[in-house]
């Protein structure tokens, strides 16, 4: 028997069990699959195969907390129960989590996407540039810096003792060995304030240009059945390219919103005073990724909608919230110009300030959290298990 190409044949059958088990229990589970197998035998048969599928998927089912508490836990609502903590820690630890942390904002962002082709058939026309966004959240999570992000986050949220979240749930039990602190890195305010200026002031450009020479257009027509009276379908028309009064007005009203809010955060920022923030260490540089995202997201719609690939539905809407948020952070950077402290600012405190009126003492981050670990497959499990 080849026992290299049998032992890697068998591996792959048994990936349908749990990490967690396979470390445990794999080598005796090769074993008995070694002096099962007939002599000269170079791959696992398909029967015992499947049979190790079936037995494996009912570990991951029988060890997998209810399906409630896993939708509340992947939505960011609530973690999860104590004895259900091990299977987080597994989560967080395993392969593509970051794209399963994703996964609720690639899936609203794709139903957002997909509303107006949902109106009814051939109505809009499918463009596969409307596949952009999800599709550039999607690779985001592979991004090294944003892999690391979204596990220490999830870290945090699952097992860090942080007062914000005991009004949802328990809190853990204190780990079991000391450990060491270290202080958090915040982005500077005046650098995250001018990407965020910079990438706002596009949106409030582009985006208009883009809804003013969009060549579609939604409109609302009465049904084709005469005996229904209140019925009413979308429909794809096309528009000719111009400056529409209700885009006027709904800019108008933006630049009167974002001006209010630029001058209350402005009067914030100017009249709060700064605490001390022992356990902090201010970035003026890293990789803006977050702005990087949203100025690619920002130019697929204006693109999209002014070549006619996506339908006029979207730039009016994003290119009146830039302007209210250019309006906030223009507010930030004019109540941040008087002040002598302005370096010792982060991004967030500028955020806190505008939004709240208060600024948070950053807590200083637990250098090692310390994961509990998983149950015992030697161990007998209460309740049948499955057949």
């Amino acid at each position: 028997m080849s026992d290299d190409a049998f032992e890697r044949s068998a591996r792959r059958w048994m990936r349908a069990y749990p990490l967690w088990w396979r470390e445990r229990r794999g080598g005796e589970l090769l074993g008995v699959l070694e002096e099962l197998a007939d002599d000269g035998a170079r791959r696992l048969d398909l029967r015992t195969g499947l049979s190790l599928v079936r037995g494996g998927w009912a570990t991951r089912v029988r060890h997998r907390p209810p399906w409630h508490r896993v939708v509340l836990y992947r939505l960011g609502f609530a973690r999860l129960p104590a004895q259900f903590r091990w299977w987080a820690a597994q989560d967080i630890q395993g392969r593509f989590f970051p794209l399963r942390e994703m996964t609720p904002l690639i899936g609203m962002l794709g139903v957002l996407i997909a509303l107006p082709f949902m109106w009814g058939p051939g109505r809009a026309q499918f463009s596969w540039l409307s596949l952009l966004g999800p599709l550039a959240l999607a690779a985001l999570s592979f991004v090294p810096a944003m892999d690391r992000r979204l596990r220490r986050l999830a870290r945090e949220r699952a097992f860090a003792d942080r007062p914000s979240l005991s009004r949802l749930t328990d809190r853990p039990a204190p780990p079991a060995v000391p450990e060491r602190l270290r202080p958090r890195r915040r982005l500077a305010a005046r650098p995250g304030l001018a990407r965020a200026a910079f990438v706002l002031g596009l949106g409030a450009f582009v985006l208009p240009v883009a809804a003013a020479v969009a060549p579609q257009r939604v409109d609302m027509v009465p049904c084709a059945v005469d005996d229904v009276a209140w019925c009413a379908e979308s429909v794809v028309v096309a528009r000719e390219p111009h400056v529409g009064g209700a885009l006027v007005v709904w800019l108008a009203l933006a630049v009167l919103a974002g001006a209010v809010v630029g001058a209350r955060a402005a009067r914030r920022v100017r009249r709060v005073s700064l605490p001390e923030q022992p356990f902090r260490q201010l970035a003026a540089t890293r990789v803006p990724w977050g702005s990087l995202t949203a100025t690619g997201a920002i130019g697929a719609v204006a693109l999209g909608e002014a070549t006619g690939a996506l339908v006029q539905l979207f730039a009016a809407p994003l290119a009146g919230l830039c302007v209210v948020g250019l309006g906030l952070v223009g507010g930030q950077l004019h109540g941040l110009r008087g002040r002598g402290d302005v370096d010792a600012w982060a991004l967030i405190d500028a955020w806190r300030v505008a939004t709240s009126g208060v600024v948070l003492v950053d807590p200083p981050y637990r250098e090692t959290i310390v994961l509990p670990a998983p149950p015992d497959p030697s161990r007998p499990t209460e309740g049948p298990v499955p057949g």
